[in-house]
């Protein structure tokens, strides 16, 4: 067995794409909405048995490792390299020419944190303020902080000593190049290192040991080939169990923040590290939860920052709540003094529009009609963007009742928003995603995925069309149905061809039976049989009348009457059959 063969041996893949995908049970396949393009309708199947997806909407399908690829931009050898660690396969033979460049930075950034690390170790002001700050051993070295040296090039000479280049620790993000050479970006500052949701090392946040005037408390790694800041949270990889267990994603602003609640006991906390949340991270989280809980700081850049946070997440269709914090207290400040306020505080987090109604109806006089007008139109932006109806009226009720207005009147004021905020975009947008006419490819597709799996329902009194399709590979899987379908052994001698022949195409019509037709009564089975057939011979004739008319037409601009009137006696006799 190949070290390929066995990683998909090891890895559930329902629950490896369960991480990316919210699966639901179709037969004994799995549905869900495709990642890989937009869509209402699920296309997405999963087929335990077979290790293998595939969609029907975009066409994207294969193993766990297309799965990975596709989903994290990887080349099929990193991909191995890392799934092959996460379950214990030795490439004992991995070839090092597709050692990738990405490897080689990882690998760097490895070694840089091992250096930071042994730093900190050493450093008696480095490990002082880490235990003033409340950080034990067993929480230090599971979130790997370290040191980085107050001098210019400790880290420089190190990673060369490592056989690194400048080019590599310049491309990661390490070193800066001054007037005399290269020196270390991270001087004198705890080193908190940045991991994505794999585990990887992709970048540092350092924060200054001893305050400097004109040097940032704060500063990270600058964007690189593997890391940017937007595209992700601090701590997801020691949070995602968590995540999935508590049904939330608990976000803080800073690496202490959730380090803090990491050691207090709760560990469903990432943190979005001084970057406004963005439809990426949301992306990221979705995979794991739909419930959000922001815990920012709640000064009015907090709230504004907490409610764009919300017109974002409603569009992937995620729960918002808020923590109301204490007054001048982050979640760091208040879990070293109160861990059971924390707890608390957490427990008490309700929908952040409930939060923003409550701050709202305080700013404005609402007894007035001027208030009421205020308070309607700041708040009422804010629930036309609310997608969920239900969630949507509950809303407009709540602010009707606090208004002391009829529901009515602030339905018109949201009817108005809409149709302000409904873009010509917006409308191309859900053409696109309107209900697909099949084509004959899709209509004879749904045909054999029937025959597959329910054999015994398909009935043989019907005729076939023959038609010849665009696809020479199609085309010729439709002639060996054409062939085998009025012989005695049909549909047992067809299955056992396609199966051994045609695998690949076997496996995918398997998904698409389980996709379309999960346990279906055999009655109903035969009678869609039927209704596909006559539709698959109404394409057939109509994409043959067209063919003709096309015909007619060149023969016309060529000047060609013989052929002309040949065409139009074919169009006449077919017209004629078809109508009998």
């Amino acid at each position: 067995m190949t070290p390929a063969e066995q990683v998909k041996d090891r890895i559930d893949i329902v629950e490896f794409i369960g991480q990316y995908v919210v699966l639901k049970p179709a037969g004994t396949n799995f549905r869900g909405l495709c990642p890989f393009h937009k869509e209402k309708t699920p296309s997405f199947m999963v087929s335990p048995s077979r290790k293998s997806f595939k969609c029907f909407g975009c066409g994207k399908g294969g193993d766990i490792f297309t799965f990975f690829e596709l989903r994290e931009g990887m080349a099929f050898a990193e991909s191995l390299r890392l799934l092959a660690e996460k379950t214990g396969v030795r490439l004992e033979n991995f070839n090092t020419h597709l050692y990738t460049r990405k490897n080689r930075l990882y690998d760097l950034l490895n070694a840089a944190s091992e250096f930071y690390r042994n730093q900190l170790l050493s450093s008696e002001i480095a490990s002082s303020y880490i235990l003033r700050r409340g950080i034990d051993e067993f929480t230090r070295d599971n979130f790997l902080i370290g040191y980085a040296p107050d001098a210019w090039h400790s880290g420089f000479n190190y990673l060369k000593q490592q056989k690194f280049t400048d080019e590599e620790m310049k491309s990661a993000g390490l070193i800066i190049q001054g007037k005399r050479g290269y020196y270390d970006r991270f001087r004198g500052r705890i080193m908190f290192p940045i991991c994505d949701e794999h585990g990887r090392i992709i970048g540092f946040g350092g924060r200054i040991l001893q305050d400097r005037e004109n040097e940032a408390k704060y500063i990270n790694s600058p964007e690189t080939e593997i890391y940017s800041k937007s595209a992700v949270l601090y701590a997801l990889h020691k949070a995602k169990d968590s995540i999935r267990k508590a049904g939330n994603a608990i976000l803080v602003e800073g690496y202490m923040d959730a380090i803090a609640s990491h050691m207090a006991g709760i560990a469903n906390v990432v943190a979005v590290s001084g970057t406004a949340l963005n439809e990426t991270q949301l992306s990221l989280l979705k995979r794991f939860t739909t419930t959000i809980i922001l815990a920012f700081d709640m000064d009015d850049a907090g709230i504004a920052a907490a409610l764009r946070s919300y017109m974002i997440s409603v569009k992937f269709g995620m729960n918002t709540k808020i923590v109301q914090l204490p007054k001048s207290k982050d979640p760091d400040e208040l879990i070293q003094t109160d861990p059971k306020a924390w707890q608390k505080a957490i427990e008490n987090s309700e929908h952040i529009l409930e939060y923003y109604f409550s701050i709202i109806l305080k700013k404005y006089q609402i007894r007035t009609l001027d208030g009421k007008k205020q308070a309607r139109d700041a708040l009422m932006p804010v629930i036309a963007a609310i997608p969920d109806a239900v969630e949507q009226s509950h809303f407009i009720e709540r602010l009707s009742v606090l208004l002391g207005v009829q529901s009515v009147s602030l339905k018109s004021v949201l009817t108005k928003i809409t149709r302000q905020s409904f873009t010509p975009e917006q409308k191309i947008e859900n053409k696109a995603n309107a209900p697909a006419i099949f084509t004959v490819n899709e209509w004879l597709f749904r045909i054999l995925a029937l025959v597959i799996a329910y054999p015994k329902a398909i009935p043989k009194d019907m005729t076939l069309p023959s038609i010849t399709l665009k696809d020479p590979t199609i085309s010729a899987l439709y002639k060996e149905f054409y062939d085998a379908y009025n012989k005695r052994a049909f549909p047992t001698v067809y299955l056992n061809k396609l199966q051994t022949e045609h695998a690949a195409r076997f496996d995918e019509l398997s998904l698409l039976a389980s996709k379309d037709y999960p346990d279906i009564e055999p009655s109903e089975a035969e009678r869609e049989f039927r209704r596909l057939l006559v539709a698959l011979n109404e394409k057939a004739l109509f994409t043959h009348r067209n063919s003709l008319i096309r015909e007619i037409k060149r023969a016309e601009d060529s000047g060609d009457p013989n052929r002309t009137q040949w065409l139009l006696a074919e169009l006449d006799a077919f017209l004629k059959r078809s109508s009998t």
